[in-house]
């Protein structure tokens, strides 16, 4: 992947990210908006391609794969999810975060694999 197009990716992924986090969240929440989940689980989206594309940005080389790095973020991303569960001060945790980190590995796998 070239440089300008992850530094494009990152910026779209944060940009996303702040806008979920900033204003969707407060917004759906405030109005009682039923978004099924979403408002909840917006950022973590964004969480594995987020990592990915900044792996990549600063050593522009992959740790295994490109897929398997992905994999690799999410059983992590994950980990500490199913890990909050029973260790309370690590977080929160929330099937939905962890359907959210495997939509956001999806998306990224299949952005590569169709566009770059």
């Amino acid at each position: 992947m070239k440089k300008k197009g992850i530094f494009f990716g990152l910026c779209i992924c944060l940009i996303y990210g702040l806008l979920i986090n900033t204003f969707w969240r407060p917004f759906a929440y405030a109005n009682k908006i039923n978004d099924f989940g979403f408002a909840d689980i917006g950022n973590n989206l964004t969480f594995v391609p987020v990592v990915y594309l900044f792996n990549n940005l600063i050593s522009c080389k992959y740790m295994i794969s490109k897929y398997i790095d992905i994999w690799l973020i999410f059983i992590f991303l994950s980990s500490v999810e199913i890990l909050s569960y029973f260790f309370p001060y690590l977080g929160t945790f929330d099937f939905k975060d962890i359907l959210g980190l495997l939509i956001g590995a999806m998306l990224i796998s299949f952005f590569i694999k169709n566009i770059i």
